[in-house]
């Protein structure tokens, strides 16, 4: 019986508290995860950004946007890397 892993795991980070880091290599351009959340609009995501806080919005378009904040979903916590986990 194959057991699968998780890709993904959810640790303590110094730059915002928790982060979201690999739990085992992924391949470059695989699929990990689906960004959950709440659809807003563009506005409502400037809006929610100006106010300050932990968020966890992704622009879909130049309309609408996914605000992640409340989820506990582990892609809440992706970011951008430039010096990616190995």
């Amino acid at each position: 019986m194959k057991r699968e892993i998780e890709p993904l795991i959810i640790l303590r980070s110094p730059i915002n508290g928790r982060g979201c880091f690999a739990a085992v290599p992924i391949p470059a351009r695989r699929k990990i995860g689906e960004f959950v959340g709440e659809k807003i609009s563009a506005r409502e995501a400037r809006a929610r950004v100006a106010r300050g806080g932990k968020i966890s919005i992704c622009e879909i378009n130049q309309r609408w946007s996914i605000d992640a904040s409340r989820t506990r979903q582990p892609t809440a916590f992706i970011n951008h890397s430039c010096t990616p986990n190995s």
